[in-house]
């Protein structure tokens, strides 16, 4: 990844330091992203995904720019799947959606999640 990508994210969240090069080197994808990790920026990055295709790049780094507030932010993890063994082995034994099982797996704790990988797979 290029340091661009992150030049410009520093640039909204932090050091309020205007990039000149917006039109050429902006990345409305990457950027969107990284800034829906941030509670205080999600709608924000919502309206630029409902506006992508409307809205140039220059224009949705100019609207980011200007209308969030600069201030120190931890670091955002990013959101990871699940293993999806794991997934289909809880859909299988508890006969449930996808959805149900990423559920099931939220309170499911080791030794039973063990109990179900063997049950499959002695």
């Amino acid at each position: 990844m290029s340091d661009d990508a992150f030049r410009f994210s520093n640039s909204i969240l932090s050091t309020k330091v205007y990039q000149d090069d917006a039109e050429a080197n902006y990345n409305p994808f990457f950027n969107n992203r990284i800034l829906s990790q941030h509670a205080d920026c999600i709608l924000h990055a919502n309206a630029m995904n409902l506006y992508h295709n409307a809205l140039l790049p220059k224009m949705q780094y100019d609207y980011y720019f200007h209308s969030i507030d600069k201030m120190k932010r931890k670091f955002a993890k990013w959101g990871k799947h699940a293993d999806t063994a794991d997934i289909e082995l809880v859909q299988r034994y508890f006969n449930c959606s996808y959805r149900k099982a990423l559920e099931a797996m939220q309170i499911l704790n080791i030794t039973q999640l063990e109990h179900i990988r063997r049950q499959y797979n002695p």
